[in-house]
């Protein structure tokens, strides 16, 4: 192995196992096998000319070995083995340590894609996503390849990655031209901050959108005079607060509003993010942050989804007749201490 110094700090482990497979960080003695495999695949690579043993030796010997000591590298290059045997590569590149980003990169032993392909590209993922999620605290991933291997696809969007993005004839394979496509994963970790006065627009957007009208009282579209009004008031009140959650990109509002010894909450989910449990983790974290508290909840009869969620979250259905005339359940319920 290279020396450890920098990648043991930042990946924490020397060695990531599954199912009797494991990464450990990139190794000279590797160099040459990987060499082969590029040269065996560049078909579906961005590799534009046969790399050479002079190549290889340069490359680990001017890139590779320096990326242990930087601070921020751009890359983190593992070897795959199989009982110590290295059968592939890869790792995160094109990291961004501000945004949280990297795109994945791996290859296997040419002479396994045919058979093993699914099997060692999921190990893969799960390890290299303990890697970006959990050790690094990275908010998304994401893979770039061209539009060659459609069980590379099925096998992302098993793991849930999305397509997010198609480059159309981007290489030219065979005298043909080729897509290249973007998938991307976020974080299962859902991170929340107050709303600030640069939030104005998407909130404006999520309180418009169709579905969020029709969950309303008001039904009636929000001018967006109305609504710089009613944010600029809200924004401070010290009886009202404003949560934007987020992943990578940002997935919801949680809005509390004190008023005597009561806490009204509402949330609302982004279109994109709805029915992946985003509402009921809102409404978890909401119960943290305001311990010993009373809250209470007005929803519309035909919100189902929420119903849903403020029962999986206990909280108590109240059977107020005056409210239940106007089409509204109410619940309650006091958070722990």
């Amino acid at each position: 192995h290279y020396p450890l110094r920098r990648q043991r700090q930042m990946c924490i482990r020397d060695r990531y196992t599954e199912e009797g497979y494991s990464l450990v960080p990139i190794r000279w003695e590797d160099r040459y096998k990987i060499m082969q495999w590029r040269n065996d695949q560049m078909y579906h690579l961005r590799q534009q000319t046969i790399l050479t043993k002079l190549d290889q030796d340069k490359y680990f010997n001017d890139v590779i070995s320096f990326l242990f000591d930087q601070e921020s590298p751009k890359q983190l290059l593992f070897s795959f083995l199989k009982d110590g045997e290295c059968i592939g590569y890869g790792g995160l590149v094109h990291l961004d340590w501000d945004k949280k980003t990297a795109e994945i990169s791996f290859l296997i032993n040419t002479s396994l894609e045919k058979t093993y392909f699914k099997k060692l590209w999921s190990l893969f993922l799960i390890m290299i996503e303990k890697i970006a999620f959990k050790d690094l605290g990275f908010l998304k991933i994401y893979t770039f390849s061209y539009d060659l291997r459609p069980q590379l696809y099925e096998l992302l969007a098993a793991q849930e990655y999305l397509e997010v993005k198609r480059l159309v004839k981007e290489k030219l394979v065979d005298n043909q031209w080729v897509d290249g496509l973007f998938h991307f994963k976020e974080t299962s970790e859902l991170f929340h901050r107050k709303v600030k006065m640069s939030d104005s627009n998407i909130l404006f957007e999520w309180l418009n959108e169709k579905i969020s009208r029709s969950n309303s009282l008001n039904k009636n579209t929000i001018s967006w005079d109305e609504h710089s009004k009613w944010f600029n008031q809200k924004i401070n009140d010290p009886n009202n607060e404003m949560y934007i959650f987020y992943k990578f990109n940002n997935v919801g509002l949680l809005r509390l509003e004190n008023e005597n010894d009561k806490t009204k909450i509402s949330f609302t989910v982004d279109k994109f993010y709805r029915g992946k449990g985003i509402g009921s983790k809102i409404i978890e974290t909401a119960l943290i942050l305001h311990p010993n508290t009373n809250f209470i909840a007005d929803v519309l009869n035909e919100n189902i989804s929420s119903h849903k969620i403020f029962l999986k979250n206990k909280f108590n259905l109240e059977k107020n007749s005056n409210l239940l005339k106007n089409g509204i359940t109410q619940y309650t319920k006091k958070s722990s201490l």
